[in-house]
């Protein structure tokens, strides 16, 4: 079997990278590795001014280096964690991804746009709420207002477009998400679906059937899905572990 690549990409704020490299995310690449995936942290660094495209154009440079560095008969497959799930799919859709990266699946990206963006650009919430939650998915906080609608994209046709996220009880959801799950519970009226994992709901982070196949939504809140808070990797990053390989095995 060809070895597996993959890169597992997300946003930082600038000045949180200096602070804190790769830390944060070391323990999810360490899953991938003890399971003989060769994986490659992608950190996208952000400033005030962070645009999808913007930020999509700089996982385009540092994929297509670490592509021209692997072997030509080696796959590259990618996972991204919230809003650069959404940049990683304007890479494939918009930037010739697909010609470099093999499949692409999303942890907790809003797919249909987020309610919680929407409040924000009618003012009927508060930076000071977002801003600490803006800080988890390494953002500024007017960078969400982009996700007011959904992402339009032409995803080549049979190409490998997964995604997975979260839903969690008000009562076990970490401190830091607490207030925004509550309001998105209290005044979401979106398909009557309030479920939500303290950022996106349930309803926002399946991708529609027309760009891919959504896996499966775990008992998280937004933070639990990359091991932050009270909960641990291990079972989530299994799963998408068992996933690559499947699909890889699919396609060799």
């Amino acid at each position: 079997m060809r070895p597996l690549n993959l890169v597992f990409s997300y946003n930082i704020r600038t000045n949180q990278y200096r602070n804190l490299g790769n830390s944060l995310f070391l323990p999810i690449q360490n899953v991938f590795k003890s399971s003989g995936i060769n994986c490659h942290l992608l950190p996208i660094e952000t400033v005030s001014n962070s645009t999808i495209e913007e930020r999509a154009r700089r996982i385009q440079y540092k994929v297509e280096k670490l592509r021209n560095n692997l072997p030509k008969d080696e796959e590259l497959h990618a996972v991204a964690y919230s809003v650069s799930g959404i940049d990683f799919k304007y890479f494939i859709s918009k930037l010739k991804g697909s010609d470099t990266v093999s499949s692409l699946t999303t942890i907790g990206s809003p797919h249909k746009g987020s309610f919680l963006a929407k409040s924000l650009g009618r003012r009927e919430i508060k930076d000071d709420t977002i801003e600490p939650i803006m800080r988890l998915v390494g953002l500024p906080v007017a960078s969400i207002l982009e996700l007011e609608r959904p992402l339009k994209v032409d995803i080549p046709k049979g190409y490998s477009l997964f995604s997975i996220g979260g839903e969690k009880e008000t009562l076990l959801t970490c401190e830091l998400l607490r207030q925004s799950q509550i309001y998105i519970q209290d005044n979401s009226k979106r398909n009557f679906i309030t479920d939500n994992d303290g950022l996106f709901t349930a309803d926002e982070i399946e991708l529609p059937s027309s760009e891919g196949d959504h896996l499966l939504t775990f008992h998280a809140d937004h933070a639990d899905l990359i091991g932050l808070c009270r909960s641990k990797t291990s079972a989530i990053f299994k799963f998408i572990v068992d996933h690559l390989l499947h699909i890889s095995k699919k396609s060799s």
